[in-house]
């Protein structure tokens, strides 16, 4: 009887959990993803420049560096028009040194960039970065402010003689200054700038000024009057200050060929004045290619000051020039003599020139043009006075000379000088007034040129 209730009670039991209504299990949702609102791009602030970017899932590209380049991208375009503008307004060259400028601001730009945000649609990988021009501006004006205090400690230093120590003074302004031009990132100008640029106009007063006073020359009479040599040669320059009259030392100077010449085996050189202002040179040999050639000693200003931006005041150093002549030449003599008696062949001027190149030079002077390895031209002119005051007054007859040498080989122009111009007088005939004019252009060229 027992067992039978124990039977009843569980198939009750079981009647009424079966009736009974069943939990459900409810499975939580995903909640929704919030998107940005600046896929689509965003203005840049008072505080910040921005960068978008987004790439494919599977790009090999990353997106933060594409959001990071806009930035910079951005900041290079300002920074290039800002320099333009100093160009117009300021007269600063900066169109050739403008990259050498932009890779030491973008190395200082990267600091100031960030990836504020990411964001993924589930195709592609969105980035947004930043730049703080806040924290840029003000490192930025902090350092200059440094740069300022010391640039004008500088300024006080420096004195009116061309010296060592001033042109380090200067080197120091203008290479620490000149990569705060502008702190652009499309922040407006303001005083800061202002400095920067004064400064920088200082270096080229600077410049400018002494550029004037320096004066170049041969440490030879007749090498400054014909700047003339055979190959191999060894010479002496000497850089004065044309104002003190005193020697200059610590002068750098280029050497280099001039103009279109690609001279065989020539290599530029650099040379630098010792204490008493002079400074040795030994002039290479000329290529078999060749017969000679023109070199160009010009003051290096970017050797001086050690910078790379001294394009920026576009100075015009001064300038020496020589030419280049092969050893013992085989010279074809070609003259004309304008306006006088043909039958005059050779006149004491021909002769003084051709002495001249056979005792200086160690020419060699033959007929045939092919077997010569230059040509000299020396074209006399030749002017008398067509009016004669009265019997008194003896005839008056002008002579001039211009001398030309050519690389046979080339067909280039290796010299070429006017030379003085003398006169002649005789009162009874015109004829030996042009006779006595050559005669004295001769003792021109004998004294002048080939002493």
């Amino acid at each position: 009887m027992v067992f039978k209730n124990k039977i009843l009670y569980l198939l009750i039991f079981i009647i009424i959990y079966s009736c009974a209504p069943k939990q459900v299990e409810v499975v939580p949702q995903e909640p929704s993803k919030i998107i940005p609102n600046w896929l689509s791009g965003i203005s840049n602030d008072s505080l910040f420049l921005y960068g978008v970017s987004k790439v494919e899932n599977n790009s090999t590209v990353s997106s933060d560096s594409l959001a990071r380049d806009k930035i910079v991208k951005m900041i290079k375009a300002d920074f290039y028009m800002y320099l333009s503008k100093i160009d117009q307004n300021h007269d600063l060259n900066f169109s050739q040194s403008k990259e050498l400028f932009w890779d030491d601001r973008r190395g200082k730009i990267l600091q100031y960039i960030s990836i504020y945000e990411n964001y993924n649609d589930g195709k592609y990988q969105h980035s947004l970065a930043r730049f703080d021009k806040g924290s840029y501006v003000n490192e930025f004006y902090e350092e200059f402010a440094k740069v300022d205090r010391l640039n004008l400690e500088r300024m006080k230093s420096i004195d009116s003689v061309i010296s060592v120590d001033n042109f380090k003074n200067i080197a120091e302004i203008l290479n620490e200054t000149v990569f705060h031009t502008g702190s652009n990132g499309l922040i407006a100008m303001n005083n800061k700038d202002s400095s920067v640029i004064s400064s920088l106009k200082y270096i080229e007063n600077y410049l400018n000024g002494i550029n004037s006073r320096i004066q170049l020359k041969f440490d030879s009479k007749a090498l400054n009057a014909m700047p003339l040599v055979n190959e191999r040669r060894r010479i002496n320059i000497l850089a004065i200050d044309a104002l003190t009259g005193k020697s200059i030392d610590g002068m750098w100077f280029n050497v280099m060929s001039a103009g279109h010449y690609n001279v065989d085996n020539y290599n530029d050189d650099l040379i630098i004045t010792k204490k008493d202002g002079s400074v040795e040179y030994q002039v290479q040999a000329i290529g078999d290619e060749q017969n000679g050639y023109k070199l160009i000693f010009t003051i290096s200003y970017k050797s001086i000051l050690k910078s790379d931006f001294i394009s920026l005041f576009r100075p015009r150093p001064e300038r020496l020039s020589l030419s280049v002549i092969k050893n013992n030449p085989n010279i074809y003599f070609e003259n004309t003599i304008s306006n006088v008696d043909s039958l005059i062949k050779d006149s004491d001027a021909i002769n003084a020139i051709r002495e001249c190149f056979e005792a200086k030079y160690n020419g060699r002077f033959t007929r045939k043009k092919d077997k010569s390895t230059i040509s000299l031209t020396f074209e006399i002119t030749t002017v008398e006075n067509s009016d004669k005051i009265s019997k008194i007054y003896p005839n008056f007859v002008h002579s001039s000379g211009a001398l030309v040498l050519t690389d046979n080989w080339t067909q280039k122009n290796i010299y070429s000088q006017n030379i003085f111009e003398s006169s002649g007088s005789d009162f009874n005939s015109v004829e030996k007034a042009g006779i006595n004019s050559l005669k004295n252009l001769a003792k021109v060229v004998t004294s002048k040129i080939c002493s």
